[in-house]
């Protein structure tokens, strides 16, 4: 039984000199967010505050596990309309609110995204400008303030503007934008690092294995950061703030297998397993060339460069065995006979000598008298 009502001589069906036989207006003065009620203080004719008035669903179909609706929850000071059935309650009819050219004007700056309406135009939109549009073209406009999703019908795009970009699907996840992370694990919402200034494009791909997830591949790009707190930039062996990293695990996800630096000094870093032993690293050009120019470099006594094909006799010797090769190729050239109509003739002795200038200044260099120091003067600082 509802409340009586001062001046009613029946709470049901008695006489009624203080409440009209009409639809009434008034403004909602409080909120049940939990029992869908609110109190509603009656404008007409001072018929003061009535409580417990429930909150209509007009899209609503209950069908249990496919139900289907479309709610929202009113606020204080809403204006609405109201109408009593046959026992004597209210019922929510209308939300009044300000009509459409006071909404128009009352829209300043463009803060409430009021736009004007085409024919068969739908606009939802919540109070924290939660907002969908839908145009009379088949443009959806999803928006969360100024985060923005735009599907174009007619230009058969999607647009996106964000902040940041994330996609999660599983373990895997894409991120790119602002660098943001969870500075506690008790955290719930990222905070963005260095005062929203960093960026990044991150990939990780990982197998959802319960508890811990089994990671394949982590590739960051941007400012790349430590992978723990307080995620400062990540320093690469060069010296400089990594630009891109690039790890790739093993089956189980335990060992890197290969891990590639780029900072922003330019210098590269490579490293593989030694489950890599197999093949290593190879590259393969077909027709192309492969150039490639170092202020520094560095082999181990036992290694072997390969030009072309497999074929033993490409093979390229270091060491002792180039200091052989070159100095077999000094001496024939020093005695070598050129073949001209005149008969045979020797190099010109000035080209001669300055061969041989030539070969004594490698010679006392120390550039090719042994493995050792072939391996050291290659590693040395380059002369500028």
């Amino acid at each position: 039984m509802r409340e009586p009502i001062p001046g009613e001589s029946d709470p049901f069906m008695g006489v009624r000199t203080e409440i009209p036989d009409v639809a009434v207006t008034g403004t909602i003065t409080a909120v049940n967010t939990r029992d869908g009620t609110v109190h509603v203080s009656l404008e007409d004719g001072g018929l003061g505050v009535r409580p417990g008035i429930q909150i209509p669903i007009f899209q609503f179909s209950y069908m249990r596990g496919t139900s289907s609706w479309f709610r929202f929850m009113p606020q204080r000071g809403d204006r609405i309309t109201l109408v009593r059935n046959l026992n004597g309650r209210f019922h929510i009819v209308n939300y009044e609110c300000l009509n459409y050219r006071q909404l128009a004007n009352e829209d300043e700056g463009g803060q409430l995204l009021f736009r004007e309406l085409k024919e068969g135009e739908y606009e939802i939109r919540s109070s924290g400008a939660a907002a969908i549009f839908g145009s009379k073209d088949g443009t959806l406009r999803l928006a969360g303030g100024p985060a923005t999703i735009t599907i174009s019908r007619p230009d058969m795009s999607i647009e996106a503007d964000a902040t940041l970009h994330k996609v999660t699907s599983l373990a895997c996840q894409i991120r790119f934008g602002e660098v943001r992370r969870l500075l506690l694990p008790t955290d719930l919402d990222e905070t963005a690092l260095a005062g929203g200034t960093q960026r990044e494009y991150r990939l990780v791909v990982a197998k959802d294995a319960g508890v811990v997830d089994i990671p394949m591949v982590d590739v960051k790009v941007g400012d790349v950061v430590d992978d723990a707190a307080p995620f400062a930039p990540t320093i690469g062996s060069g010296g400089g703030p990594l630009r891109a990293h690039v790890r790739v695990y093993d089956a189980a996800g335990a060992t890197v297998v290969y891990d590639l630096e780029v900072d922003a000094l330019g210098n590269v870093e490579a490293t593989q397993a030694s489950t890599a032993a197999a093949l290593g690293l190879k590259l393969v050009g077909l027709a192309s060339s492969l150039l490639a120019q170092y202020r520094d470099f560095t082999f181990q006594p036992t290694t072997t460069i390969k030009l072309g094909g497999p074929g033993a006799t490409e093979n390229v010797p270091l060491g002792v065995q180039l200091s052989a090769f070159l100095q077999a190729l000094m001496d024939a050239l020093n005695s070598a006979v050129i073949a001209t109509a005149m008969g045979p003739a020797s190099f010109n002795p000035a080209t001669l000598a300055a061969f041989a200038a030539l070969k004594a200044a490698y010679l006392a260099s120390n550039v090719i008298l042994s493995d050792v120091a072939f391996t050291q003067k290659l590693s040395s600082p380059a002369t500028p």
